[in-house]
């Protein structure tokens, strides 16, 4: 039914159609992702760019938001590489913390606490010097921007007029109904820790505008490639994203006759692959939908907090196996020593009976208990006194005979 075709996927035909001759738009987020890239992915994005640039159209809103917002993104690549160094310091004590507290012993037949310490330090160490060395290596886009250039360049007379001034008026007025019921883009952006402030909320809807307006100029469909992932952009099912939201489909249809299909940035170079026959390795896809998926991701430093975790992890793997091996030997340890308790008890039972086996000769025999032939505990001694001689103990017992 054709009037709720906006809640159903667009036919493979019009996606194709879409592709060929469409309007191609990217949000902000996609340019500003290019300095979070490492220099291969943004090399290969750039590229897909290039091949879609007959078909490229930016919002004046999406450009204003890229020159306003790239220095603070700049910025944070730095500010989270040094993030980054004082992690390892954090991680450093943090061992150094664990190790004090369970190794208490000083030593030990399998662990050997300083080989563990000196593996946990070098491997730190070593994280926290390529940390360092791509902190010296890593540009100043501030100064020397490589990357700005490149996107002027694609740019370059495909920025849209923008709102007028009297639209602009009107639009902050519809936006507030809209936002006030929920209607996509941008009520997300009223809401939240991350919410904006005064006619900034607004940002979303500007670019939503120009791109109604823009469809219904060239009377053509659109793709859309954005990397909010908020859910007045995206359909939303039990958390998982099945697609633009429809009412945007829907006010794009009845506003200018036409579809519109929406991508992130790692969807949209996938499907380049594929309707372009674009050169984009899997490692590049990858590095996209990571930083697609974080947000904000630590850029050249990815590799190296990454390498802390898998170390951790792999060292944390060797202590648990030792740590196993080290209750292995501790079970047979305790089972040893209440052997040994059972074998002392025995060896006490015994020693009362034969106190008790000496009580009953002595008495029997009418010799005190404690006879100089008993030591000091009245047991009967093995040994005879150096001062009792043969003859004398001879003599002692004829005159008991008398």
């Amino acid at each position: 039914m054709k009037e709720f075709e906006s809640y159903t996927p667009l036919p493979e035909a019009e996606i194709a159609k879409l592709w060929e001759d469409g309007i191609i738009v990217l949000d902000t987020n996609v340019l500003l992702d290019l300095y979070r890239y490492t220099e291969k992915t943004r090399g290969e994005c750039l590229e897909v760019i290039r091949k879609v640039r007959g078909q490229l159209w930016i919002p004046r809103q999406v450009a204003l938001e890229f020159f306003r917002n790239r220095p603070s993104v700049i910025s944070d690549q730095v500010t989270l590489l040094d993030q980054a160094r004082k992690m390892v310091a954090v991680l450093r004590k943090h061992a150094d913390d664990e190790l004090r507290r369970l190794f208490t012993f000083r030593t030990h037949p399998i662990l050997d606490q300083k080989a563990i310490e000196k593996r946990l330090t070098d491997t730190l160490d070593q994280i926290d010097e390529d940390i360092k060395k791509q902190m010296e290596s890593h540009p100043d886009h501030l100064k020397a921007d490589g990357i700005l250039p490149q996107i002027e360049a694609i740019l370059s007379g495909k920025v849209g007029a923008g709102l007028s001034a009297q639209d602009l008026k009107k639009l902050y007025v519809d936006g507030k109904e809209r936002y006030g019921n929920d209607i996509p883009p941008g009520y997300c952006d009223t809401k939240g820790p991350n919410k904006k402030e005064g006619n900034q909320v607004y940002g979303d809807l500007v670019v939503w505008t120009e791109i109604l307006q823009k469809a219904a100029g060239d009377k053509k469909g659109i793709i859309f490639v954005t990397n909010d992932g908020k859910d007045d952009w995206w359909w939303k099912v039990r958390g998982k994203t099945i697609g633009c939201r429809p009412e945007l489909r829907e006010e794009l249809r009845q506003t200018a006759n036409t579809s519109l299909q929406m991508y992130s940035s790692e969807l949209f170079i996938s499907y380049a692959k594929e309707h372009l026959n674009a050169k984009v390795a899997k490692k590049t896809i990858d590095e996209v939908k990571k930083v697609y998926a974080v947000g904000f991701p630590l850029l050249y430093g990815a590799e190296q907090i990454e390498r802390v975790t898998d170390k951790i992890l792999e060292t944390d793997a060797n202590y648990q196996a030792l740590a196993r091996r080290f209750a292995q030997e501790s079970d047979l340890f305790k089972a040893f020593m209440a052997r040994s308790a059972q074998q002392q008890k025995w060896y006490d039972d015994l020693a009362g009976l034969s106190d008790t086996r000496d009580a009953m000769l002595a008495a029997l025999s009418g010799l005190p208990m404690t006879s100089p032939f008993t030591d000091d505990r009245g047991r009967a001694s093995s040994s005879i006194p150096p001062q009792a001689s043969t003859d004398e103990t001879n003599k002692h017992g004829n005159s008991s005979s008398k």
